[in-house]
């Protein structure tokens, strides 16, 4: 049967048995401990909900330019036409 990695390792001399088994425990320590993802999902969520309102605030203010642009023309359309009517009569 093949070796493990850390046993390879001690076999080597690389490692010595006292760091193989505090390797061990902090291993065993970390797969205790809860994950961390959900707090990194949230974050990822508020970050996405904040881009998302401001694309939504970018939009109305790109919305308001416009209304304002094609009101002006009609409005300056609008007088053009009163102007040229008026004039027709004299």
């Amino acid at each position: 049967m093949a070796l493990s990695l850390q046993d390879q390792l001690k076999k080597s001399g690389l490692v010595d048995e006292k760091k193989a088994k505090q390797l061990e425990r902090a291993k065993r320590k970390e797969s205790k401990q809860p994950p961390q993802k959900k707090t990194v999902q949230k974050n990822v969520k508020q970050e996405a909900e904040l881009a998302r309102k401001k694309l939504r605030l970018e939009q109305i203010e790109r919305d308001r330019k416009l209304m304002r642009s094609a009101t002006a023309t009609a409005n300056g359309a609008r007088r053009w036409r009163k102007y040229v009517s008026l004039s027709k009569r004299i």
